[in-house]
């Protein structure tokens, strides 16, 4: 469990934190109160998951960081590191009564003289990564999770520099502090606040292209999903992988048809069309890369006026979790904070266990999915 704000300590306090903290902090970092311009637009929170925040530091270099830990310990109030927001587990309610550490202001992107890596700020999104290394006419190795050619996106992280729960500064890479190298490439976020990381680059491609008339052209296309799965058949082929494209929409929609001629454009070497197919088969996984459910009836109903009709559409959404998840392995981004930690970190939860215990024994970084 995450360690308890200071009882002393609370909303009205908040001001306290800003005459004591700030000027510990660099120039360039700033302080938001509840009271401030920006509070609602800097406080990360939706209806589902609302962390309580009394202060927002947004901090500026990798030592503001390390004071901000310092201060929220010697206070023994919570704090939580904030980048893009990109986070939904309901474990993150727990948080209440504490610090946000806003990243944003960490965000350059430096590709090296050997131009064999890069040095990413711990607060960069990823367009802003993809775009500065461009401009140096450099890439990462992948978007998310894996991009082929190059393998997973773990494997491409080379060093990162990470403020600890007890607010010291450790740098980790295979040659040092190599067992927190292995943990935070995938679970990092139990065992610190990564400030900036080495990644592998390479030569940046020639530019694509999107054509994306269908969505222009359709605005409202109503029930329309479609799924992608890269996957080994030799029959069709037995060199290379196959691509495989699924169109699926009730037989009432009229612009099906559109997007199934598009594909048709790609000349696939196998197609097939099945009908009649009861709804209970068809979602029976979440592999879907395309989805559009109409979005009508949600915009009918005024803002604030749905909190019933929200609580039966969680409830439901958990039952079709739980019909299409049984026991297997969660991605800890998509992760809602319901399924069992073994979902989540599979066979190396325990190696993961023992070293919470060695870096983060009180689980002051106990708030995304933690282990405990």
């Amino acid at each position: 469990m995450g360690i308890d704000v200071a009882p002393h300590f609370g909303l009205n306090d908040s001001e306290r934190i800003q005459t004591e903290l700030g000027p510990l902090l660099s120039e360039k970092a700033s302080i938001l109160l509840p009271s401030s311009l920006g509070w609602d637009q800097s406080r990360s929170s939706s209806p589902r998951i609302e962390p309580k925040f009394i202060a927002i530091v947004e901090v500026a270099t990798e030592e503001d960081v390390q004071e901000t830990v310092k201060y929220a310990n010697r206070l023994t109030i919570p704090f939580l590191a904030i980048s893009g927001s990109h986070g939904w587990a309901t474990t993150l309610n727990n948080f209440q009564g504490g610090i946000q550490i806003n990243m944003r202001k960490l965000n350059t992107a430096e590709a090296h003289a050997d131009g064999k890596t890069a040095t990413v700020g711990g607060g960069m999104m990823q367009y802003e990564i993809t775009e500065s290394l461009y401009r140096q006419g450099k890439k990462l190795a992948v978007t998310g999770l894996c991009g082929l050619p190059h393998g997973f996106a773990a494997d491409s992280l080379v060093s990162a520099r990470l403020v600890l729960a007890n607010s010291s500064i450790v740098t980790v890479s295979a040659t040092e502090n190599s067992d927190l190298f292995w943990a935070v490439r995938g679970a990092g976020q139990n065992f610190g606040i990564v400030t900036s990381f080495e990644v592998k680059i390479h030569d940046a491609s020639e530019d694509w292209t999107m054509d994306n008339n269908l969505e222009s052209q359709h605005k409202k296309i109503g029930m329309l999903v479609m799924a992608g799965l890269v996957f080994r058949n030799p029959e069709l082929d037995p060199e290379h992988p196959v691509v495989a494209l699924q169109i699926m929409s009730p037989a009432s929609n009229p612009f099906a048809a559109a997007y199934n001629a598009a594909f048709q454009k790609l000349s696939p070497v196998f197609h097939t069309t099945v009908n009649d197919i009861p709804y209970e088969k068809l979602f029976a996984t979440s592999a879907y890369i395309l989805e559009s459910y109409g979005r009508d009836g949600v915009e009918a109903v005024p803002e604030g006026e749905n909190v019933a009709v929200r609580a039966t559409g969680v409830e439901y959404g958990e039952r079709i979790r739980e019909a299409t998840r049984a026991n297997e392995h969660a991605y800890l981004n998509y992760a809602v904070g319901g399924e069992g930690l073994e979902n989540v970190y599979g066979e190396r939860l325990e190696r993961l266990r023992a070293l919470k215990k060695v870096w983060d024994p009180e689980n002051r970084f106990g708030f995304y999915i933690p282990i405990r």
